[in-house]
């Protein structure tokens, strides 16, 4: 819970930032709305999980507009269909910037499906707000792009010191068959030097629902 405040009230600040006084030019931005984009998969593979990221930011958001809003601006989502496919991501992108002229975008599910956005984020220029992944291809600079959420390698850092804490010898990690976890090995190297852990990947596993990525442990 207190990870999730806080992520959202990193949001909160972005968004002020972002509607600074010259707001009512911007695109997505009138006097009384702030309009941001999301392509999520709500159909498919990974439905759950997009259904979990919108309806999580629509809650809050309601908080946030029903205090007053941002500088006296509703936040408003809107939110296409990817059926966690990488094509239609890119699509949606383009149909949240070029027709819905959003502000931002915003909550893209993983980073397959984040990637396809980037030409577009940078050919509009526009932010890209909490994409929910921790791959390193999202990682890299980009001044359009605020992660808040750690890397992958810093999470499996952090299991395997978890596991050692309570006297787990070895564990395996099963992924995604999609790229996310490649660059990742360094933090649980590093941890497992340290903690004398045994870890492996055990996988790739064809991505078809939210419970892919699941991790095995043993004392």
């Amino acid at each position: 819970m207190a990870r999730s405040f806080a992520f959202l009230c990193n949001l909160g600040v972005a968004l002020v930032l972002l509607v600074g006084a010259s707001a009512a030019q911007a695109q997505g931005v009138t006097t009384t709305t702030i309009l941001l984009g999301q392509s999520a998969p709500l159909s498919g593979a990974n439905k759950s999980l997009g259904d979990d990221i919108r309806n999580g930011a629509l809650a809050y958001f309601k908080k946030i507009n029903d205090a007053g809003g941002v500088n006296g601006r509703r936040i408003e989502l809107v939110t296409l269909d990817d059926a966690n496919d990488t094509k239609r991501a890119g699509e949606n992108t383009r149909k949240l910037l070029e027709e819905n002229s959003v502000l931002a975008l915003f909550g893209y599910a993983s980073a397959t499906l984040s990637r396809p956005a980037l030409p577009f984020v940078e050919k509009h220029k526009v932010p890209f707000l909490a994409p929910f992944t921790g791959a390193d291809p999202m990682r890299a600079f980009n001044k359009y792009v605020y992660n808040m959420r750690a890397s992958y390698a810093d999470e499996l850092e952090k299991i395997v010191d978890h596991y050692a804490k309570y006297g787990v010898k070895r564990f395996s990690i099963v992924h995604y068959d999609d790229g996310e976890l490649h660059g990742s090995g360094p933090g649980a190297e590093g941890a497992q030097s340290r903690t004398r852990i045994g870890c492996r990947l055990q996988g790739p596993r064809e991505a078809r629902s939210r419970s892919g990525r699941e991790g095995g442990a043993e004392g």
